[in-house]
């Protein structure tokens, strides 16, 4: 990954987000979490992340429809 890519890691246990995005922060990664769908939808708008790193099975996403909508 380059400098300026940006990951987002979706899932809405909040700790694992919060601890792995502490733990990509620590390796050099430009990483920001969010622990619901609306508002990771809402961040993915903004054009600013090269890579997605999602849970499937969430509130808000049982019929996989969060991926389907941003893509």
């Amino acid at each position: 990954m380059h400098t300026h890519d940006r990951l987002l890691l979706v899932d809405d246990d909040e700790m694992f987000c919060l601890s792995t995005t502490a733990l990509l922060h620590s390796h050099g990664y430009a990483c920001d979490s969010s622990s619901n769908v609306t508002q990771a939808t809402a961040l993915l708008h903004t054009g600013l992340y090269t890579l997605l790193i999602s849970d499937i099975n969430m509130p808000g996403n049982r019929q996989v429809e969060f991926i389907t909508n941003v893509i």
